[in-house]
C-alpha cells in the first residue's frame, strides 16, 4: 500500500451537538460577534475544516511486483512484458489530490507550547484575541495582516482554559439563521457563545377553532443580520459612557437607513448582585440606550426593551474580563 501525505490546517473539527436529554428536546444556538462587530445567532452550529489529501507520488519508471510474482526479471532481452509484472507508471497516471471535509470533538488549546484538549461540547463560550505578526513573510495576497491568534474557553462547569496560541487552518461555523445557512471563517470570529436550549415535550392543548370573521395571524418576524454593535456599561452602573455613544450614533445610522427594521435593546449585567438587582439594572441599561435612540431621531415604536440581568452571560467566568464582556447592551434586529 503506498504511502498518503495529508496537508491539514486544523488540529480539530467539530459537530457541535450535546445528546437530548431523556423526555426532552433540546437544540444549541451560537451567538457569535465578530473583530468587525457583526453578530449572528444561530441554530444547528458546526466547527468544519476543508481538507486535502495528497498521495505520495510515484517515481517514473518504477516497476511493481504483483503478489506471487517470481522476483527476477524476464530473460532474452525482451521489452514485452510477462506475467507477473506492471509496465511502469509515469507521471500521467498519478492520483489526484483528493478534497474532503471533516468534523471532530475536541479543540487543542497551546499553552507554553503543551496542548490541551478540551472537548467541544463542554465549551460555553470562547474568547479570541490576536496580535500583529512583526515581520512576517506571508505575501499580502494571502493575508493582508497576519496575526497570532490566542483563545479562552469557558466551560459549562464554571472552569475556564486559556491557551497562548490557536491555529484553526481552514475551519468555518457554519450554522442557520431566518434567512438560511451562513458561514463565517473562524479568523473573523471574537467571540462566540453556546446555549442549550431544552423543553419537554407536553401534550398539546385542544384549541378551539377561531371564529370565522378572525384575521389570519401575521407572519412570524424574521431575525435580520445587522452591523450594529453592542454597548458596554461600567460596574454597577446605566449611565452611558463617551464610547458607548459613539457606538450608539454609528447604530443609529445604520437603523436610519433601514426604517424597515424592529428593534429589541437586551440589558445585561455581570453575575455580582442578587438576581432581582441585576434585572432592575439591566433594565435600566436598556432603556438608557433606548432613550439615546430617540433622543437622535429613531422611531419610538420601534423600539422594544427587555431585562435579562445575569442570566444571559456572553462569557462565562469570574473575573473582570468576563464581567466587562457581560455588563451590556445587546441589539435584535427583526422584519
Amino acid at each position: 500500500m503506498s504511502r498518503r501525505r495529508v496537508w491539514i490546517g486544523l488540529m480539530v473539527v467539530a459537530a457541535l451537538a450535546v445528546a437530548p436529554a431523556p423526555g426532552s428536546a433540546q437544540k444549541l444556538i451560537a451567538e457569535v460577534q465578530t473583530w468587525s462587530g457583526q453578530s449572528w445567532r444561530l441554530t444547528e452550529p458546526t466547527l468544519e475544516l476543508f481538507y486535502t489529501i495528497v498521495p505520495e507520488p510515484k517515481e517514473p519508471g518504477a516497476a511493481l511486483s504483483m503478489p506471487g510474482a517470481a522476483p527476477s526479471a524476464p530473460s532474452g532481452g525482451g521489452s514485452a512484458a510477462l506475467p507477473g509484472f506492471l509496465q511502469p507508471l509515469g507521471p500521467a497516471e498519478a492520483p489526484e489530490p483528493t478534497p474532503g471535509v471533516r468534523q471532530a470533538e475536541s479543540l487543542t488549546l497551546f499553552r507554553n507550547g503543551v496542548a490541551i484538549r478540551v472537548p467541544l461540547a463542554s465549551i460555553a463560550s470562547l474568547h479570541f484575541s490576536r496580535l500583529p505578526v512583526a515581520g512576517s513573510q506571508l505575501p499580502p495576497y494571502v493575508v493582508p495582516t497576519h496575526f497570532r491568534y490566542a483563545a479562552a474557553a469557558a466551560l459549562f462547569d464554571g472552569s475556564r482554559v486559556e491557551g497562548d496560541y490557536v491555529n484553526l487552518g481552514t475551519a468555518v461555523v457554519r450554522g442557520f439563521t431566518a434567512q438560511g445557512r451562513v458561514e463565517i471563517p473562524w479568523v473573523e470570529i471574537e467571540n462566540i457563545r453556546f446555549d442549550r436550549v431544552r423543553s419537554a415535550r407536553a401534550p398539546e392543548p385542544e384549541v378551539a377553532p377561531p371564529p370565522a370573521h378572525e384575521a389570519p395571524a401575521p407572519p412570524p418576524r424574521r431575525q435580520v443580520v445587522t452591523s450594529v454593535r453592542d454597548v458596554f456599561f461600567a460596574f454597577d452602573k446605566y449611565e452611558l459612557t463617551d464610547a458607548a455613544k459613539a457606538v450608539l450614533a454609528e447604530n443609529a445610522r445604520w437603523f436610519k437607513a433601514h426604517p424597515e427594521v424592529r428593534i429589541m435593546v437586551e440589558g445585561h449585567t455581570d453575575e455580582r448582585g442578587t438576581n432581582e438587582y441585576n434585572v432592575s439594572l439591566g433594565d435600566r441599561r436598556a432603556n438608557a440606550v433606548r432613550d439615546y435612540l430617540i433622543a437622535v431621531g429613531i422611531d419610538p415604536s420601534r423600539i422594544e426593551t427587555i431585562s435579562y440581568g445575569e442570566e444571559r452571560p456572553f462569557v462565562l467566568g469570574r473575573d473582570e474580563s468576563a464581567w466587562r464582556e457581560n455588563r451590556r447592551a445587546h441589539f435584535l434586529a427583526t422584519r
